[in-house]
């Protein structure tokens, strides 16, 4: 979160600093739907004990964020991405459906590279992005009991469309992946006394696949 308020303090000094006809800052506020993956976990037993769990991941929902770019050539923009995923936290059985345990949002922090298609004064940009940063799952209380924040590393992939209607309006439209490392430790997804805990095999990712659309606006 802090390296996030920093890189956004960054471009608003640049910002101030650069010429306003030059349209190198581009500010944009999205919303879609993000798809979101089970990631296979030890076997627990839950509530009467028969049911196993055998996976847990976010339920997929709705998604909006922010974005802040600056235009360092007339094609690539650097900038920092905030996305919220509206979810809860999903359990997997043997032999049963999935059961929504708790609510859980799920909050992307990255710093990201934009490539565009066309040059900054063109009303088409079909453009490309990728960039690097952390996803929080954030499991909400519980029958009392509550669960502690998980912070992992992930990196964030994507590509659209935008179009300006005017020099300084415009909108996009978008699809973005966001793969999440997960540990196989008990630092995993959730792990608490009463519920025991979740351990995650190596190599395991926890994926977010986001279709969405927004408006820009550019100074």
């Amino acid at each position: 979160m802090r390296t996030f308020i920093a890189l956004s303090v960054l471009l608003t000094v640049i910002a101030i600093d650069s010429s306003a006809q030059e349209k190198r800052i581009e500010i944009s506020a999205s919303g879609g739907y993000t798809f979101s993956n089970l990631i296979e976990v030890g076997t627990v037993l839950y509530g009467d004990g028969l049911r196993i769990i055998n996976q847990v991941g976010p339920k997929s929902g709705f998604s909006w964020g922010f974005q802040g770019d600056y235009g360092i050539t007339n094609r690539i923009t650097v900038g920092a991405l905030w996305n919220r995923q509206q979810s809860r936290l999903r359990l997997g059985f043997d032999f049963y459906d999935s059961l929504s345990f708790t609510g859980m949002p799920v909050d992307n922090y990255h710093g990201v590279i934009t490539y565009h298609f066309a040059n900054n004064d063109a009303n088409f940009r079909p453009y490309v992005f990728g960039g690097f940063g952390a996803t929080r799952y954030a499991p909400s209380t519980r029958d009392g009991v509550s669960f502690d924040d998980e912070v992992e590393f992930s990196t964030t992939w994507g590509g659209g469309l935008k179009l300006y209607p005017i020099a300084k309006l415009g909108f996009k439209l978008g699809v973005r992946w966001t793969p999440t490392h997960i540990r196989s430790d008990t630092s995993g997804i959730f792990c608490n006394s009463r519920f025991g805990c979740f351990l995650i095999d190596p190599s395991k990712y926890s994926n977010q696949a986001e279709l969405g659309a927004g408006v820009l606006f550019r100074f």
